[in-house]
Parts: C-alpha cells; sequence; structure tokens
C-alpha cells in the first residue's frame, strides 16, 4: 500500500469508529432469542416492518486467515436490497471526497504535533513511526487521533495480510447489485473526532505509542470478535483506560448510535436492510441492539449451528 494510500484507508478506518422477504427459518439455521446470546448477526423484526432486516458487527481490520462471514451471514447479506455501513462505502471508490479528508485531518493555526509533546514523547512519536517507514515531517501537522491509526498496523497481531470488513462487505453487495449506504457523512464523523482536545488526543497518542502490550490486546478483542461475544467486546471496551473518560466514550460510541436508531428506522420500512457496523457498537445498554429494543423491535441473535 503506498504512503498516501495508508494514509487515507487509515483515516476512513478511524473515523468509521464499524432485506427481501423474511429469510426465515429454511435459510437461517436457527434463531435464538437470548438476551447474552453469543452472535455478531442479528435480526430486527416487528413495530412497521414488513420484512426483517439485520444488524453485523464488523470490525474494522482483521488477518485475512481470521476472517469470519458464515452461510447465516452471507444468506442474510443475499438477501438484502441494501446494505448499510457507518458511511456510505462509495466514498473509498471516489479520491475526490477521500483527498478533501486530507484538508480536514490538519490541526488548525499552524499546530503541530511538536507543540503538544513533550521533547520525550516528540521522539518517541519521531522514532516510531520511521520505524514504520512514515516521514514525520509530512506527518507533524496531522490531528492527533489520525496519527495514532496511521500507527496501529504496528499493534495488530497476524501475519500482516489484514483486510477491512467494510471493503470485502461492500465488494460483496455490488457484487450482487445492492444499494449501498451509510448512517452518517464523513463531515459528522470528522465532527465527533473534532469533539476531542488536541490535548486529549495527543495522550492517547502517546499512550499508545508506549503501550508493550498493544499486540495483546489487539488480539484479546480478536478473539472475543471470532467468539461472537457482543457483550465481551463491549465489557472489555469499558474496561479500558480510555473509557474513563466518559465525554469521550459518549462522543465516540452511545451518542452516535442513539442517533442512528431514527436513521436506520426510516431504511429499513423503505426497504430491509443489512447494517454493517463496529461490533463494539452492538452491546451494552447504549449499544444498538438494546436501543432497536427500546424503539419497539425484536432483536434476535442469528446463530449458524
Amino acid at each position: 500500500m503506498s504512503f498516501v494510500n495508508k494514509v487515507l484507508f487509515s483515516c476512513f478506518l478511524l473515523i468509521s469508529f464499524n432485506l427481501t422477504p423474511s429469510i426465515g427459518q429454511t435459510l437461517i439455521k436457527k434463531t435464538i432469542q437470548v438476551e447474552q446470546q453469543k452472535s455478531l448477526l442479528w435480526k430486527i423484526e416487528g413495530k412497521d416492518l414488513k420484512a426483517p432486516s439485520y444488524l453485523f458487527g464488523t470490525i474494522h481490520l482483521i488477518p485475512r486467515s481470521k476472517f469470519l462471514f458464515n452461510n447465516s451471514m452471507n444468506q442474510a447479506l443475499s438477501n438484502s436490497e441494501n446494505v448499510v455501513f457507518e458511511i456510505d462505502m462509495n466514498v473509498m471508490n471516489d479520491f475526490t471526497q477521500m483527498f478533501g479528508i486530507l484538508s480536514k485531518i490538519r490541526m488548525p493555526d499552524g499546530v503541530t504535533i511538536k507543540d503538544l509533546l513533550s521533547p520525550e514523547d516528540y521522539k518517541l512519536f519521531t522514532d516510531k513511526f520511521a520505524e514504520q517507514g512514515l516521514p514525520t515531517a509530512f506527518l507533524e501537522g496531522i490531528k492527533p487521533m489520525f496519527l495514532s491509526a496511521m500507527g496501529g498496523d504496528a499493534g495488530m497481531g497476524g501475519d500482516g495480510d489484514m483486510i477491512s470488513y467494510e471493503v470485502e462487505l461492500s465488494e460483496k453487495a455490488k457484487e450482487q447489485g445492492k444499494k449501498i449506504g451509510g448512517l452518517e457523512t464523513i463531515d459528522e464523523q470528522l465532527a465527533v473526532i473534532d469533539s476531542i482536545s488536541l490535548k486529549d488526543q495527543a495522550a492517547m497518542l502517546v499512550e499508545s505509542l508506549k503501550s508493550t502490550d498493544a499486540s495483546s490486546g489487539y488480539d484479546e478483542m480478536v478473539k472475543r470478535y471470532l467468539e461472537q461475544d457482543v457483550e465481551g467486546l463491549n465489557t472489555y471496551i469499558n474496561d479500558s483506560p480510555e473509557a474513563k473518560d466518559k465525554d469521550m466514550m459518549n462522543s465516540l460510541l452511545s451518542t452516535r448510535n442513539k442517533k442512528w436508531i431514527p436513521a436506520m428506522e426510516k431504511m429499513m420500512v423503505e426497504n430491509p436492510t443489512f447494517f454493517a457496523v463496529g461490533a463494539g457498537h452492538l452491546g451494552g445498554k447504549e449499544g444498538v441492539i438494546n436501543l432497536l429494543r427500546e424503539a419497539g423491535y425484536k432483536v434476535s441473535a442469528v446463530v449458524e449451528m
């Protein structure tokens, strides 16, 4: 991947911070209605829906060898009319929009990362990014959260052959002639990041650079993901050091989840839809699964037996 493409794709992954009439029991092998059932795929029924829609939890990057998308998931996608991500994946193919992001990820008023870090932390920053072949002179003016995303590959396990669920599923949707959409715009997601102060972003960047167990943390998330344990992922996220900042967590997760529900309702009424969002958004009291239930829908885990 070229340097520019790495910048654009990393930025996209950060701001993405992941049906026809009833599929029925003949296609989905078993639907289990248990509050804590482990599943990445959830069937949405009831209220004013004429046909079910589906909610699928993604992980934005995963080793290709661990990519999980089983028969039930394929069947739900195949029987969908629309496939909706956090943002419209068509943006990834529109380099006019993607390059437009570059101007929006830079810090204002000539501020640089050097202004936000101590001399020791700045040296850590330059050393770590140099190890990845990333020119720090170009990165000096980029907002710290994007720098954290761009440097994230070093903390990921696997054999280096990483793929994106969003990219893979959008390709599947295009092959099947599905309409692709998004729950948010790029500007809305950028606004979420901008709600976090540059000072706090810089502190998070330094913490990630100093972390000696980044790989084990990523491996733990992948483990829970492959176990389809969305509640376990929610617990893991809420136990992380970053979760101590409740305002930030609200901005990144619960506030966005709540905004998605009306948009999802409108889409589901119009056409049965396959929603693919980050698995960290699904579990918990303010997760999408519970919020949909509170809105009056029946939301059931779909488990392949």
